[in-house]
């Protein structure tokens, strides 16, 4: 007999499918893969949020419409923490 996960470790499991869509169909980058180098951009190189958003938006300029690449920061901060990671300074 198979055992169905609750409805909590479904959510999670629903999430992080969600995190590990390919932003776009021809290359091998997530959702999470992009958030997490984002923040670590970030957090590795002392950069401020304006500076990550703007690099991302020249990504986003030239990547299909339908992408779905995190839009700013915040947005990718909020895909890490869905899944219950943190970005923390060393």
């Amino acid at each position: 007999m198979v055992k169905l996960p609750n409805a909590k470790v479904q959510r999670f499991y629903d999430m992080l499918a969600s995190a590990n869509e390919l932003i776009y169909d021809g290359v091998n980058e997530s959702k999470l893969s992009i958030a997490i180098k984002r923040l670590a951009a970030r957090t590795n190189r002392h950069a401020t949020e304006k500076c990550i958003d703007h690099f991302i938006q020249m990504l986003i300029d030239v990547a299909p419409k339908d992408n779905s690449i995190p839009k700013n920061y915040c947005e990718a901060k909020n895909v890490m923490s869905s899944l219950g990671l943190e970005a923390k300074k060393k």
